[in-house]
């Protein structure tokens, strides 16, 4: 069985459903989080997505919502102490350099940034697109929707990475003007 991983969202008091589903807990009171230990599982549409800590959070859980539970994105799965030591942060820039407009997301799903594993990616960071051309794609239930470039210009930054999960209108990329 393939293994998908997805990261938590860093939310108010600790870390938060990236999607829908039902919600096994693995975490438990007093654990200590770091990056990329897993949480639990998300059980979502005949798959299990295992859910880690993101990058840049730390701390020991102070609560863990209950097993079996309905979770919608953003929902808080793990409490983390503010005690000594415990720190929930991202490392995430303030937002897009001036002039430089933000791609989202048209809906929750797996972004992939090429057709298929093994093809040639459809935009690579630095690359210069077209109004309207396809730079991913969003996948749900099998079913695949192109994520188009809004304006001519050139693809500064991918927010997230290739298979990840995304949510509806989640900055996934910056356009840059074409003299940028």
């Amino acid at each position: 069985m393939q293994r998908t991983i997805l990261k938590a969202e860093v939310g108010e008091g600790g870390l938060c459903s990236p999607t829908v589903g039902k919600w096994i807990p693995r975490a438990s009171a007093s654990d200590r989080v770091e990056a990329g230990t897993v949480l639990g599982r998300i059980y979502q549409a005949g798959r299990w997505f295992e859910v880690q800590a993101p990058s840049g959070s730390s701390g020991v859980v102070s609560e863990v919502l209950a097993g079996h539970s309905r979770v919608e994105c953003g929902s808080l799965l793990v409490g983390l102490s503010s005690g000594e030591g415990a720190v929930v942060s991202e490392d995430l820039d303030l937002g897009p350099p001036d002039g430089v407009e933000v791609v989202e997301a048209p809906m929750v799903g797996l972004f992939y940034r090429q057709s298929s594993p093994g093809k040639p990616v459809y935009a690579a960071e630095g690359a210069t697109v077209t109004r309207n051309q396809t730079i991913g794609l969003v996948e749900v239930m099998k079913t695949l929707t192109p994520v188009r470039a809004p304006r001519d210009g050139r693809l500064l930054k991918w927010l997230v990475k290739d298979g990840e999960s995304v949510n509806q209108q989640q900055p996934i990329a910056w356009l840059a003007p074409g003299d940028q």
